[in-house]
């Protein structure tokens, strides 16, 4: 029979596996319903942002930008001298790293999804990223861990091989306090980062109306 000192260590080791899977499916909870922006900061984050804009400001015609880091980084809305007055213009930038046409497109239906209306919408298409096609999973496999499934299902059409975006997405999730370690610091503890940290959290750079300068500028 096992002694006393066993008995515990098995309790022990038990408790210690009920937690961590508890943890495990609390954190999968959060991602998709209370803290999206644990998932994917650099679109959430500046989500919220717009959100405010369209609720502070409901009489200025809302613009959207959607492209690549070359509408991330040059596109500045507060650079274009709009005033903040009734039905002037007010632009807002949501381009995304390596949001190629297919991205971009994705981040417009997410914000469609959030609520946000737009009087009108700009697309950044350049030469080169139309000539960089592929399959979502050749193009975005490394993304899936910022994925829901929402967005999964709508990539589906876009893939080749179905299973390899869900296979991306279920590994995030079977780790998720190490996948999402530095967007889950930088929303609680922005104080606890080091400098490369910081440089990798490129939302903390977003300015009120999205754009997010170049590293070597900001």
């Amino acid at each position: 029979a096992p002694t006393p000192r066993r008995r515990a260590a098995r309790r022990a080791v038990l408790s210690g596996a009920a937690a961590l899977a508890a943890l495990t499916a609390g954190m999968a909870v959060a991602l998709d319903v209370g803290r999206p922006q644990w998932r994917d900061p650099e679109f959430y984050v500046r989500l919220d942002r717009l959100r405010r804009w369209q609720a502070e400001a409901p009489d200025r015609p809302l613009v959207v930008a959607f492209g690549s880091s070359r509408t991330q980084m040059g596109l500045a809305p507060a650079a274009m001298g709009y005033p903040d007055r009734p039905g002037s213009p007010l632009v807002f930038n949501m381009g995304y790293r390596a949001g190629r046409p297919l991205g971009a497109y994705l981040q417009f239906l997410r914000t469609l999804d959030a609520g946000v209306r737009p009087r009108a919408v700009l697309f950044q298409l350049s030469p080169i990223e139309i000539t960089l096609s592929g399959s979502a999973e050749e193009q975005y496999s490394v993304w899936g861990p910022r994925f829901s499934v929402r967005d999964l299902v709508r990539l589906g059409p876009h893939t080749k091989n179905p299973t390899v975006l869900p296979r991306h997405w279920l590994v995030s999730r079977v780790a998720p306090w190490t996948t999402y370690r530095l967007a889950v610091q930088s929303d609680l503890i922005p104080s606890g980062q080091t400098p490369p940290e910081k440089l990798e959290c490129v939302w903390n750079r977003a300015d009120d109306h999205g754009h997010i300068p170049h590293s070597s500028t900001s």
